[in-house]
């Protein structure tokens, strides 16, 4: 308050001082604004230099500002706290938290070249494949005969749905005889995602800076918010811009097709030995981990059966095995039984050979056969 009443002291005694000079109406008006003009500049620019170490860097998907970014005068903390510029990078990191986690954004380039007999034939036939599938042509060219060269050529640059470009490349390769192709994917999730961080802390910032400017009433505080939201509109519109770009890249795939008149096709080139050795043994490890991954996704499947059927068989292994036991005792009791009755019989057949032998008178001769 005190800088401000020395302020406005100052200016009263100029006003005076001007007045009593003859200077009165326009030239003194004028001398006012000029100066307010020049204090209000002066205090802007020398809090953008403080705004600016605070703010936080955009990650280079801005454009370089050729001066600082505007920063929020001492004004500020008169509405609510005033501005503060570490307030807005904790909104940034909690809102990238908030964002939820999309699906992969990926950008898929494919390369083909194709030889044809009748290349208007072919032309025609990609032609009309784009449009079935949903994409459009982006531009093209077919060259004509001129002089010795009698073979014509083409070029066709096509934006295919993503989702289709699998089935568009599959029609291209069964109409003509292939030569070439190959496919890059480019992974741009994470710079996307940023992209939209960045984004919304500036949306936020946007919003807070709407709710201050409701609230300022001094000069100076309206022109640096207004500035500040010049600048978020305008990074705001080069992210929305560079999202579009990405979403259309994305959601259409880009084919180049580079299309030859030939007469006869180029033969495929024959495999080698070690190649076909390489290729058979790459196949034999597939079908290898094939099995074992079915395998144990089967286990997994039917473990519930499995664990039944355990149990099952469990049980009748220890049925047999005590079935198995009693019939071995009954066995050995059945043979301990037998062995006794015949050594009864043994011992009862000596007993009746020793009493015939006691029977027999002492005096009778043998008999000699």
């Amino acid at each position: 308050m005190k800088k401000y009443s020395v302020m406005a002291a100052i200016l009263i005694a100029l006003a005076l001082l001007l007045n009593a000079c003859g200077g009165p109406g326009k030239s003194a008006a004028r001398y006012d604004s000029g100066y307010a003009v020049q204090e209000t500049m002066a205090a802007t620019t020398a809090a953008a230099a403080a705004y600016a170490k605070e703010q936080p860097a955009m990650m280079g998907y801005a454009m370089n500002d050729a001066a600082a970014p505007m920063a929020m005068p001492e004004a500020y903390e008169e509405y609510e706290g005033g501005y503060d510029s570490g307030s807005g990078a904790s909104a940034s990191s909690g809102t990238a938290a908030e964002v939820p986690s999309p699906k992969r954004k990926l950008i898929k380039n494919v390369y083909m070249d194709i030889e044809t007999k009748e290349i208007d034939n072919l032309v025609s036939t990609i032609t009309a494949r784009i449009s079935a599938l949903g994409g459009y042509v982006e531009n093209s060219s077919i060259s004509r005969p001129t002089g010795s060269n009698s073979r014509r050529s083409a070029y066709i640059n096509a934006r295919i749905p993503a989702d289709k470009l699998n089935d568009f490349v599959y029609n291209v390769e069964e109409a003509g005889n292939v030569t070439f192709k190959s496919e890059d994917v480019t992974d741009v999730t994470l710079t996307y995602t940023d992209i939209e961080s960045h984004k919304h802390s500036l949306e936020v910032e946007r919003d807070r800076l709407l709710e201050l400017l409701e609230k300022a009433e001094d000069l100076e505080s309206i022109l640096a918010i207004e500035e500040r939201l010049s600048e978020i509109r305008y990074k705001l519109e080069s992210f929305e811009s560079q999202l579009r770009v990405y979403d259309n890249q994305v959601d259409y795939s880009t084919v180049n097709i580079n299309i030859s008149e030939v007469v006869d096709y180029t033969p495929p080139a024959k495999r080698t030995i070690g190649e076909r050795i390489s290729d058979g043994f790459a196949d034999t490890v597939d079908d290898v981990k094939t099995f074992f991954e079915d395998l144990f996704v089967d286990i997994i499947v039917y473990s519930p059966v499995l664990a039944i059927l355990a149990v099952v068989i469990i049980a009748g292994v220890l049925i047999v095995r005590r079935c198995s036991k009693k019939a071995k005792a009954r066995r050995a009791a059945k043979k301990a039984a037998k062995a006794a009755e015949a050594a009864q019989a043994q011992a009862n057949a000596a007993g009746a050979a020793g009493n015939a032998q006691a029977e027999t008178p002492a005096g009778t001769p043998e008999k000699k056969e």
